[in-house]
């Protein structure tokens, strides 16, 4: 019997072959829901067109999903900080 008390979550993406924007914005909510309630929520098994839709959109970070090699990431720079030089 469970005691309401729950650490780690896991959802498990390997049988997914369609997401759309609504199912990447309720895992990136739930992620942030997760993150403040203490509990770890971990992405698992996602095929290589959804890892990619990660990447492209931009919350492979967010959600914990490595970048597949060849992948250009949808990510934002961040900005430079004042008197930081950048390296060319």
């Amino acid at each position: 019997m469970l005691d309401g008390n729950i650490d780690t979550l896991v959802i498990d993406l390997a049988g997914v072959t369609f997401l759309d924007s609504t199912g990447i914005g309720t895992l990136v909510v739930a992620k942030r829901i997760c993150h403040s309630m203490g509990v770890k929520l971990h992405i698992r098994r996602p095929n290589p067109f959804i890892a990619r839709l990660f990447a492209v959109v931009g919350v492979s970070d967010i959600l914990g999903v490595p970048i597949p090699p060849g992948t250009v990431s949808g990510r934002l720079p961040q900005p430079r900080e004042r008197g930081v030089t950048q390296p060319a």
